[in-house]
């Protein structure tokens, strides 16, 4: 089959012309949005999908991944469409982040996974750069999805350079699904490390946290009792609000 270079509007059976492999230019996959090869040239690709040439990363945006700082990352499915909607997917996701975590020695503080996009806090692993895992990540779950294009190309990174950050962006995480209308409770929400903070429970992957240093040490973790929220009844809306009017 031939490749389709739609940046140039032509079409070639092998490779394209060396005056075009020789531009500084990055090949993406349509598909899954994914890095296949750099500055034209053909090398061995993570998936089996056409091949789409652009332009390089606009200048301007930098990324700080060896600073020794947590970063809080965010990234999309294609064109914000609500392919994480699907559960088997999630739990897909997860296993890959955990493996990712795994091998590269990354510290994992906070998730979660949204209809149409994801939210993670995570430390600079030890081995490789933040962006290589974070591209693992993508290339596994996009894989298993096989669906069409899943991930949209670029993700946010943000360093968080203070403990207060820290914690706001964490709080942000977890409240995400409430804030969105999705649950009334952080606990509530499946896709996210809120129950392991707030019960020690285990989410498939290995969060970084006071519970988990304490299991290091061989101590067992008291998980704090959330207190029970009752859905008031009808009645009850009434007696505060006062009785709607008839009109």
């Amino acid at each position: 089959m031939p490749h389709v270079w739609p940046a140039f509007g032509q079409t070639w059976e092998t490779d394209p012309p060396p005056s075009i492999r020789t531009q500084k230019l990055k090949v993406w996959c349509p598909m899954s949005g994914l890095l296949l090869a750099r500055r034209g040239k053909r090398e061995p690709l993570p998936c089996h999908h056409c091949f789409v040439i652009i332009p390089t990363m606009p200048q301007g945006l930098v990324r700080f991944q060896q600073s020794g700082q947590s970063h809080f990352v965010t990234f999309s499915c294609y064109r914000r469409q609500p392919r994480l909607a699907d559960k088997n997917l999630c739990h897909y996701f997860l296993a890959s982040l955990e493996r990712v975590r795994s091998e590269r020695a990354l510290r994992v503080y906070g998730y979660v996974l949204m209809p149409e996009h994801v939210h993670l806090l995570l430390s600079e692993p030890e081995r490789g750069l933040l962006c290589d895992a974070i591209l693992a990540i993508k290339i596994s779950v996009a894989r298993h999805h096989g669906g069409g294009r899943l991930w949209q190309r670029r993700y946010y990174d943000r360093n968080v350079s203070d403990h207060a950050e820290f914690v706001e962006k964490l709080r942000y995480i977890h409240r995400n699904p409430v804030a969105r209308g999705l649950v009334q409770r952080p606990e509530d929400w499946e896709w996210s490390s809120f129950r392991h903070y707030a019960e020690d429970r285990d989410t498939g992957v290995e969060i970084e946290s006071e519970w988990t240093a304490m299991r290091r040490e061989g101590r067992i973790p008291k998980p704090m009792k959330l207190p029970e929220v009752e859905t008031p009844t009808s009645g009850q809306i009434q007696a505060r609000h006062g009785a709607p009017s008839k009109g």
